[in-house]
């Protein structure tokens, strides 16, 4: 803000209990008026609720500077117990404003009117008193001229060191505040339109792709296929189907199949496994095509097999599926744990997925996996698909 401390008014809440601090909270009302700032505050509406206090809190959130004076008494409770003065309070500390808090020096010499009686609130006081004194800016007073005057430094001094947003008078503001605040409305507008000119064309370049219910053949290398169940747990009698050389499906069944279980999240490893599982799905023979899909349900989780042959169909897949928005290449720290050999031949346990959530062993490795991940569009796209349709009623 360019304009001058002179020219800056703030707005500072002020929260305190109602009837046992009427003069004190007049004096401080004066000094913020002196300061050249606007008071506002809960104390204004004595009537304290629950649903007032929503409107409080509306107020804090356009105050500069929040302001508490705390004495004998704890005020009036909420229902869950709180009094509205200390829920003020932690609204206040909760939306980062400047703390400046007036605490009674002595309060063993108030009058028993202007002090608690009753043995919980006076506990109450006393938890919410040591809250207070955790502030930024503390200051203890005797009388209410004392605390005027407190009031009247501390504001002072905040306004130089630790100015906020405040408010200008439109009488006062720069005429090069205003250009600004034109230009800078002129820029938003430039950059919404073009926006939606990006979005325009984006959404022209995508229908134009693929998608849905529309066909697709992905070439399979059947001899890498043949050589990579060679290697496997596999009967040597299995017959490898060669007049099958081509994936045919559409691009919502190959959302599906890569997305079964409703996760949002794919491992790019786990793609190939994938597509290998519904391949084996669409082989003609009946006999063939139960024992293939044996093994490639066993492969989804035994990891087992090296299935390059689908690697130039993952890669076509990715392309057509980040075009049409409905995945984004995310990637995830992960950890590793070495097993004993004579566990199993795999070698690794994962401890945790996604960052933080496990804690790692003193001996575990970290990883990066890198990760197809859903986005919104992908999410809606998939509901479209797998999900529950109404029924046309009779």
């Amino acid at each position: 803000m360019n304009g001058s401390y002179d020219e800056v008014r703030y707005q500072v809440f002020v929260s305190s209990t109602f009837t046992d601090l009427k003069d004190e909270r007049e004096k401080v009302l004066q000094a913020i008026l002196e300061s050249k700032a606007f008071p506002t505050g809960m104390e204004l509406f004595p009537a304290a609720d629950d649903e007032q206090f929503e409107f409080i809190k509306h107020e804090i959130d356009y105050s500069d500077y929040y302001l508490i004076i705390i004495a004998g008494r704890y005020g009036s409770l909420a229902e869950d117990g709180i009094s509205f003065t200390e829920k003020e309070f932690d609204y206040a500390v909760a939306q980062g404003k400047p703390i400046l808090a007036f605490l009674i020096k002595d309060p063993k010499k108030l009058t028993v009117a202007k002090s608690e009686e009753e043995k919980k609130g006076k506990s109450k006081l006393k938890q919410f008193t040591e809250k207070a004194k955790k502030s930024r800016v503390v200051k203890f007073y005797t009388n209410p001229d004392e605390l005027k005057s407190q009031v009247l430094q501390a504001l002072s001094y905040q306004f130089r060191v630790n100015p906020k947003r405040g408010w200008i008078p439109a009488g006062l503001s720069k005429r090069e505040d205003l250009e600004d605040i034109r230009n800078l409305q002129n820029k938003v507008i430039l950059l919404e339109t073009e926006n939606t000119e990006l979005k325009s064309q984006r959404k022209d370049a995508t229908a134009r792709l693929g998608q849905g219910q529309d066909l697709v053949s992905l070439e399979i290398n059947m001899e890498a296929l043949a050589a990579s169940l060679s290697k496997g747990e596999t009967s040597t009698e299995m017959r490898i189907p060669s007049e099958i050389t081509h994936l045919d499906t559409n691009w919502n069944e190959l959302l599906s199949a890569l997305y079964p279980s409703g996760s949002s999240l794919l491992d790019s490893d786990d793609v190939e496994r994938r597509l290998f599982f519904l391949f084996s799905r669409k082989i003609p023979d009946p006999k063939l095509r139960q024992q293939w899909w044996k093994i490639a349900l066993n492969n989804l989780t035994t990891h087992k097999l090296d299935l390059f042959s689908f690697l130039q169909a993952k890669r076509k897949i990715y392309r057509q599926f980040t075009g049409l928005g409905l995945i984004e290449e995310i990637v995830e720290n992960r950890y590793k744990e070495p097993v004993p050999d004579n566990v199993g031949t795999m070698g690794i346990t994962y401890l945790g997925m996604g960052v933080g959530s496990l804690q790692a062993k003193s001996d575990s490795i970290p990883i990066r996996v890198i990760v197809w991940k859903l986005t919104r569009r992908g999410e809606e796209q998939l509901a479209l698909i797998s999900g529950f349709h109404r029924e046309e009623s009779s």
